[in-house]
């Protein structure tokens, strides 16, 4: 059991799936009260996850907080959602210096040949 604990903890599949065939106990618990399906889900590792629903882990054991892994992977759904937002913005910011030359050049088309000569003055004076 202890060791079914460790190998979801170290996202190990394959000593999950030995382990599991050898009979270790699927639901045991650590002294958190969290299950090797919890400690998959809280560390990360989706390899770990399917394998151990393909087997019949219980998705909804409470640790001692009184958290399903369903919460935990719910927090990860979340950050997961803020990364790919930043990578959006991230996006978003590389065509500002896009944006600020096409505004420039609508600016100029709207001002007409005076911008030029004030730009001209700006620059060489």
């Amino acid at each position: 059991s202890a060791l079914l604990l460790l190998a979801a903890w170290q996202g190990n599949a394959d000593e999950i799936k030995a382990l599991l065939s050898s009979g270790a106990q699927l639901d045991a618990k650590d002294e958190d009260g969290r299950t090797p399906f919890d400690i998959a889900v809280r560390r990360g590792h989706p390899e770990e996850i399917k394998k151990l629903l393909s087997t019949g882990a219980q998705q909804d054991a409470r640790d001692e907080d009184g958290k399903t892994p369903l919460h935990r992977s719910e927090r990860l759904k979340q950050e997961e959602v803020t990364l790919s937002m930043s990578d959006t913005m991230s996006g978003c910011l590389s065509l500002l210096p896009f944006l600020f030359f096409l505004f420039f050049l609508l600016f100029v088309g709207y001002c007409g040949h005076q911008v030029y000569r004030y730009i001209w003055i700006w620059v060489f004076a």
